[in-house]
């Protein structure tokens, strides 16, 4: 079944995204793939976490850091990440504040408890 969500239709909510400063809005998902969009304010960041699943990540507006292993990476248009299931990591928004767009397997909906395993409280 073919799923089209636009993410600026002003008729969608954002939810509070579990162990995140931020919101998300859930894009397409089936069984265990998903795709999210990832909205960060001005300095606003995620909990250090890991979860299961696989996900690439990739600034659709505004940029901001990764925290992967232990190294701060910048998030910047245009460029793709991949963060392997299991590993820590975070992400936060730089001054202009950020959108993401992540795409996962063993994905779990942004408002989930089971979404991620916090690590370091933000």
């Amino acid at each position: 079944m073919l799923q089209i969500k636009n993410y600026h239709d002003s008729s969608h909510v954002w939810l509070p995204m579990v162990g995140s400063q931020a919101t998300g809005l859930a894009l397409v998902k089936n069984d265990f793939f998903g795709a999210d969009m990832l909205r960060f304010k001005n300095g606003q960041k995620t909990s250090l976490h890991t979860h299961p699943g696989d996900h690439v990540l990739f600034v659709v507006e505004g940029s901001g850091w990764l925290i992967y292993d232990g190294q701060e990476y910048a998030l910047e248009i245009g460029v793709c990440y991949f963060v392997p299931g299991n590993t820590p990591h975070q992400v936060g928004s730089g001054d202009a504040g950020m959108i993401l767009l992540s795409v996962g397997n063993n994905h779990r909906p942004v408002d989930s408890e089971q979404r991620l395993e916090v690590l370091e409280d933000v």
